[in-house]
């Protein structure tokens, strides 16, 4: 097409839209653009958070959709997801500038995907992680959207010191977005999500958050085949911890600092730390983090020819684990362990040989050390 015509079909499909949303009564037009602050669509309750009127928002999307305004689509398991064109949006997002309205409909934008994003936070390490990693998944638009427009916001953007109060919000936002774009492999995002955690959690002194972000970034090293990375965010966490006495959080430094040793094939220093990492564990009754130092341990043993020990600390691990109600990402990978240990004995047995070694680590049995966040 050429420039000319290209042009006059955009007047003319403006002119559409903007005769469709003087159409709309001022409750319709009010959510049109508060709509326009999403990216790579919305669900029903993301409209209802920007909307400010929650009652009977259901039928003004129904209206905007009757109106073409809006796209219907299916979304993750049945429920509904609407999408804006992206003439659509930009005409949204003029009407907001042109009100005065964009600053605030962006703050309601970004606390919505702060509260999306603490709560898959929350439920990272228990059976509903699954799902939250695919609810993330699918507002990766919005979460990167909202995430870069609340870091180049001038302070005048938010008002009444609330980019300030949000910015702890925001160091778990950013600390999600880069789990979840690691397992999906994509490593440049999840390296720009967690440096920018990495950089809020210094601004603001918050040697907690900066430990759990100095671990998931270890993570994204020790993935990526960065051992020499891994061992320095590693390194920086633990001395972090040393430095606030916050021994609990210790014995996770310990145990990736272990996880790493082992994929290295320093199995000395392997078992010191997590020896370490399990003796902290246990004196703060995390049951959580002693299953996976012990799932480690065992992992370690039949490694080094010693199933019978091995199977000793998984079955230890595991009825503690029991005991204490704790059905999570650790069980699961100290059964998944033991499995590959009992199969591995079974295995020597039959060919006459008790080594360890015929069992390969990581073997695609979910015996990899994970990382604790």
């Amino acid at each position: 097409m050429h420039p000319s015509a290209r042009r006059r079909t955009c007047r003319t499909l403006r002119g559409a839209i903007a005769w469709s949303y003087d159409q709309l009564e001022p409750a319709q037009q009010a959510l049109f653009r508060r709509l326009g602050v999403f990216v790579g669509g919305l669900t029903l309750d993301a409209a209802a958070a920007v909307d400010g009127e929650a009652v009977g928002v259901v039928d003004r999307l129904e209206s905007l959709v009757a109106k073409s305004l809006l796209r219907p689509r299916p979304g993750g398991e049945g429920e509904r997801r609407f999408d804006l064109l992206e003439m659509l949006r930009a005409f949204a997002l003029e009407q907001l500038h042109a009100g005065g309205e964009l600053a605030a409909a962006r703050r309601a934008h970004l606390t919505w995907c702060i509260g999306l994003a603490r709560t898959a936070a929350e439920a990272w390490d228990t059976p509903q992680q699954r799902d939250w990693i695919e609810r993330i998944d699918a507002e990766q638009d919005n979460l990167r959207a909202v995430l870069t427009w609340s870091l180049d916001a001038s302070p005048g953007a938010m008002v009444d010191g609330w980019a300030g109060t949000a910015s702890r919000d925001l160091m778990v936002a950013q600390r999600a977005i880069g789990r979840v774009a690691h397992r999906r492999g994509d490593f440049g995002a999840a390296e720009a999500a967690l440096t920018a955690a990495m950089r809020n959690a210094r601004a603001i002194d918050e040697p907690d958050e900066a430990v759990r972000t100095l671990i998931s970034l270890g993570m994204r090293a020790r993935g990526v085949g960065r051992m020499d990375d891994a061992q320095a965010f590693y390194a920086e966490a633990l001395a972090l911890v040393r430095q606030s006495g916050a021994e609990r959080r210790m014995g996770d430094c310990h145990y990736n600092l272990g996880a790493l040793a082992m994929l290295r094939g320093d199995l000395a220093a392997t078992r010191a730390q997590l020896e370490e990492s399990r003796t902290i564990a246990h004196r703060h009754g995390n049951v959580r983090g002693e299953v996976f130092a012990v799932a480690a341990l065992g992992t370690q043993s039949a490694w080094e020819g010693d199933a019978e020990r091995a199977i000793d600390l998984l079955h230890g691990g595991l009825t503690r684990a029991e005991a204490n109600g704790i059905r999570d990402q650790a069980v699961v990978h100290a059964r998944n362990v033991l499995a590959s240990v009992v199969q591995s004995v079974g295995r020597s047995a039959s060919s006459g040989s008790a080594t360890g070694r015929s069992w390969p680590y990581g073997s695609g049995t979910g015996n990899t050390p994970p990382i604790i966040p």
